[in-house]
């Protein structure tokens, strides 16, 4: 199976954590844990508060919610792209969860002259792009992966792996990509 990452990838960079906090699910377990807990220990007062994040996450976006806290670090994912091609990418493009301006400042601080945020969340686009043009054509880029992805997870087996182990993991994303990239060439060519 054909590999893009070098082979000795995982020695270079700082370790990946192995759940994306960010994710609904994450959240969703969080809070019923928090609920369950609260319901042992007979503390009444984590059921107002669990509510309260979700509620806020529900109305004004998953950053001003409890479990927020994770969206306000970009840093983290610049300096493992920088320990491993060396240099800073130089337009990005970033979950709208991501905007704000210090991780706008960061990001410009590493190198990054282009970046777009899919909400601005109070940004102006002069300061992330050179022009809305450029901002714009970041944002499309970041949705076109987005729609690649979740058709691989509707329509190629994406959405649950049921193969065990990390070989056979590689191998069924490996395969369902190729799946897609064979029908998508096939749509093409038939155009």
């Amino acid at each position: 199976m054909p590999n893009a990452i070098p082979a000795d990838a995982e020695s270079t960079l700082p370790p990946a954590g192995r759940i994306d906090p960010r994710g609904m699910r994450f959240g969703a377990g969080i809070s019923a844990i928090l609920l369950v807990a609260g319901f042992l220990a007979d503390a009444r007062w984590i059921v107002p508060l669990v509510l309260l994040s979700l509620g806020t996450g529900a109305a004004f976006g998953m950053r001003y919610s409890i479990y927020g806290i994770v969206w306000k670090r970009l840093v983290p994912i610049l300096e493992r792209h920088i320990a491993f091609w060396g240099a800073a990418p130089r337009q990005a493009a970033a979950d709208g969860g991501f905007a704000s301006r210090d991780n706008l400042a960061e990001a410009k601080a590493r190198g990054v002259q282009d970046m777009a945020f899919h909400k601005k969340g109070g940004l102006r686009i002069d300061d992330m792009a050179r022009s809305r043009w450029v901002y714009r054509r970041l944002r499309n880029f970041r949705a076109g992966i987005e729609a690649g992805i979740s058709c691989l997870k509707r329509a190629y087996g994406l959405g649950r792996c049921t193969w065990r182990g990390l070989d056979h993991f590689k191998a069924y994303v490996w395969s369902s990509v190729v799946a897609y990239n064979l029908a998508l060439l096939a749509r093409l060519r038939s155009a």
